[in-house]
């Protein structure tokens, strides 16, 4: 084989992206929603998730769009946490800071059987639970 013949058979090209592709990943980035996307390119979801699925740069391209999605919420979320809305500051600041924000529940486990707690008065269970660190009895 003479070597422009091996480079015209190594050398693949990838085909053109079909001429939807460029609207509806930027419908997808928009709405993050496949159907109204697929709508807006003029393709049907069906074909849409079958480039996805068989076209592995098209798969890429449709997650950066959706990211790109995601991005813009969280912007938008910003812009109006601060100006207007305490409560989705405060969900901003919870997702965003977890360790610092995010709600936390204390459990402990008091082992008193039944049978234990059966024998005891109710001042000597009040006092036994009140020594274990339960106090809202």
């Amino acid at each position: 084989m003479s070597d422009d013949l091996l480079t015209i058979v190594t050398a693949k090209k990838e085909a053109p992206a079909p001429a939807w592709h460029e609207r509806f990943l930027a419908l997808l980035s928009d709405y993050g929603n496949v159907t109204i996307a697929a709508k807006g390119a003029g393709v049907s979801r069906f074909t849409a998730y079958r480039y996805r699925n068989t076209d592995t740069r098209f798969a890429q391209q449709w997650d950066a769009a959706l990211e790109l999605g995601i991005d813009g919420l969280e912007d938008e979320a910003r812009r109006r946490a601060v100006l207007a809305s305490d409560t989705l500051l405060i969900f901003m600041l919870k997702a965003l800071r977890p360790e610092k924000y995010r709600e936390r529940v204390e459990q402990r486990t008091v082992t008193i059987t039944p049978e234990q707690a059966k024998a005891m008065s109710d001042a000597e269970l009040d006092a036994e639970l009140k020594r274990r660190g339960v106090h809202d009895v």
